[in-house]
């Protein structure tokens, strides 16, 4: 058993071939506008004074453009989700890869703008810098200063570009710094909120390039950059010599008048406008899907830190494995926040559900707020009991589409879940109990889920042992149980005794490499799914697993559930 160089490239390698071809498309982009802008003689004149830092401003600005066009496009969810459903119906697999990949193709544009962005201003800088020091007494008009040796800061704070570039400059190290692992972790509310500043980050961008402080000569057929005129040797300052004098010395000839100036213009808007139209086309349909009453039917409060709410809402379906945005507008007006279904009625009008585990701020919020109506109602509640709520409301968007829809692709799925995990999984076993799913070809599932309390196995015991009565008379072998309790204390002392839970628990954590090979040597020459919801770390364990290869040729595709 290796490393299989095929199943990493249909696993992750797919991405990293789109990534790849990205980052040439925007190195290709770098290159020509630098090159443009150090050889075009429209800009020979302001070259003179700039140097290259005028090609690096320029070229870093053209690459900006185009991925603040592509990060948005990510962000479309109901866009992404009807390519989904297109690719469900088609049967491109690749496709499926890359939509999987659309946040951490978000985050890769991001990075790059951050980078950029940095190239950018530092290079405008330093133009701003040369323009005062090699002002052009003979052609003022190509200056972006008023007189030579002027504040160079006078360019960068008495300027649309400078005011507008330094604004949106301190939007990014704000949302970079809330949008790091640890901030968004610690405070998600920040994150969600700052990322708000995006709108007006794009409201500048498309004035931030309004008479700029570049311009570029617009009668090249009356005037050739470097040609004499009125007889007299234009001098002109030069703070670096630069290779392409010989590339004009060719074109040198009387003129017939001096060089005329105009500003470059703004160009953003045109590589923002078709995803910026999308991205709104997109917010659109989702406010319009949102505006149907949300019914809270009933919540189910299982252990200390976990909520089943169930809910209705009008013309509302959806299939297992996606997931929806959650608002509670008593809690927080702006916030939204992800949850996979865990019932889904394919007939409109049944009621849906989500489990909600109080990790975080706003979870916690909603977990005191539902606290506070039962106990406004008077209603006492424990574990496993149910609280009617007519009072209570929460908006509702989506659904939208996840890499956990793709399970009856296969005849054998590993289902690894850690803690709440879980909850994707636990709509296909609800929709299977209730006969609302066909299984197609899927002839055996292995649930494996890990959980350091024990009684967070509560939560879904109960629909997972009835599922198993249920297939137990016409389709004994098709689900396979393993509760891993990775937790120091005795369970028996943690919970009250169920035979159907104690003969399927284990203590610690699986061995992932026996727990494959068993796969592999059962099947032999199949390609098996796996689907995993939890943390990072086990993500990456199970990415390991099926990236190696098999002696007896059994495959296995990963799947990753991401919001």
């Amino acid at each position: 058993m290796g490393f299989s160089l095929r199943q990493w490239f249909v696993n992750i390698g797919k991405r990293y071939l789109v990534l790849t071809l990205w980052l040439v498309v925007c190195a290709l982009l770098f290159w020509r506008t630098y090159n443009e802008f150090k050889y075009d003689p429209q800009f020979f004149y302001v070259h003179q004074m700039l140097g290259s830092w005028l090609c690096m401003s320029r070229a870093s600005a053209a690459v900006l453009n185009l991925n603040c066009g592509l990060v948005l496009v990510p962000m479309c969810r109901t866009f992404v989700t009807f390519l989904r459903n297109i690719q469900r119906k088609v049967g491109l697999g690749t496709m499926a890869n890359l939509l999987d990949a659309c946040k951490g193709f978000h985050i890769a544009c991001a990075y790059v703008i951050c980078i950029l962005s940095v190239i950018h201003i530092s290079g405008h800088m330093i133009n701003a810098r040369n323009f005062s020091k090699y002002y052009n007494p003979v052609y003022a008009d190509v200056n972006g200063v008023m007189y030579k040796d002027q504040d160079p800061m006078m360019v960068v704070v008495a300027t649309v570009p400078g005011i507008t570039g330094l604004i949106m400059m301190i939007i990014l190290c704000v949302i970079f710094t809330t949008s790091i692992k640890y901030t968004r972790t610690a405070n998600y509310d920040l994150f969600w909120y700052i990322h708000r500043l995006v709108a007006v980050f794009y409201i500048l961008l498309l004035v931030h390039a309004f008479r700029g402080p570049i311009r570029r000569q617009i009668n090249l057929d009356r005037h050739y950059p470097g040609c004499e005129y009125g007889n007299m040797t234009i001098p002109f300052p030069e703070p670096i010599p630069e290779p392409e004098a010989e590339y004009y010395a060719e074109l040198s000839q009387v003129c017939d008048e001096g060089p005329k100036f105009d500003y470059i213009g703004c160009q953003s808007w045109m590589w923002i406008l078709v995803p910026g139209m999308l991205y709104l086309c997109d917010t659109a349909i989702r406010l319009f899907k949102r505006t149907p009453t949300v019914s809270v039917i009933n919540v189910n409060r299982l252990g200390d830190d976990v909520l089943e709410i169930q809910f209705e809402k009008e013309n509302f379906t959806a299939r297992p494995g996606q997931f929806v945005y959650v608002q509670c507008p008593d809690i927080s007006t702006f916030e939204w926040h992800p949850y996979s279904l865990t019932t889904c009625p394919l007939s409109p009008g049944g009621h849906h559900s989500i489990h909600v585990r109080a990790i975080g701020d706003w979870s916690g919020d909603l977990l005191s707020y539902i606290v506070s109506l039962i106990i406004s109602a008077h209603v006492l509640v424990f574990n496993e009991k149910t609280f009617h709520s007519s009072c209570s409301h929460l908006l509702i968007d989506g659904p939208f589409s996840s890499p956990m829809e793709d399970v009856t692709k296969y005849r054998t799925l590993l289902c690894v879940a850690g803690g709440i995990g879980l909850t994707p999984f636990i709509a296909f076993l609800n929709a299977i109990r209730h006969q609302t799913l066909k299984l197609g070809k899927l002839s055996r599932i292995c649930l494996v889920w890990m959980n350091r309390d024990i009684r967070s196995f509560l939560w879904f015991t109960g629909a997972i042992r009835s599922l198993h009565a249920t297939l137990w008379e016409e389709r004994p072998d098709l689900l396979d149980i393993r509760y891993h309790y990775t937790g120091q204390h005795s369970a028996r002392d943690s919970i009250v005794a169920d035979l159907f839970f104690f003969k399927r628990l284990r203590y610690g954590r699986p061995i992932w490499k026996d727990l494959f090979h068993e796969f592999a040597a059962n099947r032999p020459r199949e390609t098996i799914g796996v689907f995993t919801c939890g943390p990072r770390s086990l993500a990456h364990i199970m990415k390991r697993q099926c990236n190696k290869k098999y002696s007896s040729g059994t495959k296995f595709d990963f799947y990753q559930e991401c919001f």
